[in-house]
């Protein structure tokens, strides 16, 4: 069975090639683990006295057959001044896998027990390291992709959005605790000041509503929104990807229906990760397959978070368009028109 009084091993440094890989132990045996793994390289090193915690020791991994494996580094933080709470023991290796597999290898051999996934975060949040809302910022700052989505999930780590639940949870329990009391003992205590009790309920649903937006915000940073680029077949939609994302990822020609399939673009705008989604052209057709890529085109629009409905301003306002927008307002997506190819107007009048 699995408890807490396992000592748990990972490499916490992630798959990408690197110059140096991170070994994190952690829990009551993290140390005893450690000193089965760890030669220093000095032999008068005592490495392992509890005020020895928070300084770096040199010296070599070793295997089970106390054969050298690695040259590193190592640290003790004894807890409770560790991330889980813990004793916890990191180990740095040289990157490049091999070298950290074999201490990870030589960890377990030692009676350390594998990491599950998000472990050492669990365990920070059982022993009251970081509650529940700082527990899902980490896994925010480490999945970042913009600067302002870490920033937000860095604000989320340092309480701030914990220490408002905290306090609205209070004023919400003193308020119950004091209508109870005057309904409970109304002889005995002055009238309720009802005004009074209603400005504080009104802060409290502001505050309340403030909170859920920076939610809201908070997660539009972390996993960005989707755009859909719908219209009829040769208006720009490829080429407005191309143009917006600063490489030729959709090919563009003067053929209509050249794309099949959704081709997909990341960018930033405004510190939010946004996904372009360039979709085949929407038009009645014969063609089987150009017929599937109308219908993903659909299919596209109806996820998205927003869609953009691009119109040929050489062509003007047609039909098409009328029946692209009509299909497309039956559906709960927020849309926004977009004119292309306007240079070509300016031309013509030229």
């Amino acid at each position: 069975a699995v408890t807490d009084a396992d000592t748990i091993a990972a490499i916490v440094t992630g798959g990408q090639q690197g110059a140096v890989s991170i070994i994190r132990l952690s829990g009551p045996g993290a140390v005893e683990v450690a000193s089965l793994v760890f030669a220093p390289a000095s032999s008068g090193s005592a490495w392992t006295d509890p005020d020895q915690s928070h300084r770096v020791h040199y010296g070599h991994a070793m295997n089970d057959e106390n054969q050298k494996i690695d040259e590193v580094l190592l640290i003790v933080m004894r807890g409770p001044r560790s991330y889980t709470a813990e004793d916890v023991v990191e180990i740095h290796a040289h990157g490049g896998g091999i070298c950290a597999s074999r201490v990870l290898q030589s960890c377990i051999q030692a009676g350390a027990r594998l990491a599950k996934p998000g472990e050492f975060t669990l365990r920070a949040y059982l022993n009251g390291r970081l509650d529940l809302s700082q527990a899902e910022s980490v896994a925010s700052l480490v999945s970042a992709k913009t600067v302002a989505a870490a920033d937000s999930a860095l604000a989320g780590l340092s309480g701030g959005i914990g220490q408002e639940i905290v306090e609205l949870r209070t004023e919400c329990v003193s308020l119950v605790s004091e209508i109870d009391a005057h309904i409970d003992f109304s002889d005995d205590l002055p009238p309720v000041e009802t005004e009074q009790v209603a400005d504080r309920i009104e802060r409290v649903l502001q505050r309340v509503e403030s909170a859920l937006n920076t939610a809201k915000q908070g997660k539009l940073l972390s996993a960005g929104i989707q755009v859909a680029l719908v219209g009829q077949p040769n208006v720009g939609k490829s080429s407005l990807l191309n143009a917006l994302s600063g490489y030729e990822k959709a090919i563009v020609t003067d053929i209509a229906g050249t794309t099949r399939d959704v081709v997909e673009a990341d960018i930033v705008v405004g510190g939010v990760p946004v996904t372009l989604l360039d979709t085949a052209g929407m038009r009645a057709t014969e063609d089987a397959i150009e017929m599937i890529g109308v219908e993903r085109s659909r299919a596209v629009a109806e996820t998205s978070d927003v869609v953009l409905h691009v119109i040929d301003a050489s062509r003007g306002w047609t039909r098409e368009d009328a029946d692209i927008f009509e299909g497309m307002c039956e559906v709960s997506t927020p849309m926004m028109l977009l004119v292309n190819k306007c240079d070509l107007i300016v031309g013509q009048r030229e």
